[in-house]
């Protein structure tokens, strides 16, 4: 699936730069087309960059797995990519398996959309 950022250009690939270990050391960084390539490749903490071809780039720190912090983590992803919402992925988010993923995900969405309700009634 080909992601299209809000001035219509396509996603050209996602670099996956590991940080550094203890040890000064690193993994090699890598470009996927693929988001699940990705998302396989990147431990918690890697940085994410998803690339244009108009020369954009959005950038996503790989969080948890799991859990909480991983459910808010993609949510944060989905509100700040700049990529147009897909309602069927955000969906299934929402029905995730992880129970606890879904709830900090959804929270985070709730607390996105009160705050802009609040900043667009604010005199």
């Amino acid at each position: 699936m080909m992601f299209t950022n809000e001035n219509g250009s396509q996603r050209t690939l996602i670099l996956v730069h590991p940080k550094s270990n203890h040890g000064g050391s690193k993994r090699p960084s890598k470009s996927f087309k693929e988001d699940q390539a990705a998302l396989d490749y990147a431990l918690e903490g890697d940085e994410m960059l998803y690339i244009f071809e108009d020369g954009s780039v959005y950038l996503m720190v790989r969080g948890a797995r799991s859990g909480a912090d991983w459910g808010a983590s993609i949510a944060e992803s989905f509100l700040h990519s700049g990529l147009e919402l897909n309602k069927s992925e955000v969906l299934g988010m929402c029905f995730n398996e992880d129970a606890e993923a879904s709830k900090a995900f959804i929270g985070e969405l709730v607390d996105y959309v009160i705050d802009h309700h609040q900043q667009a009634i604010a005199p």
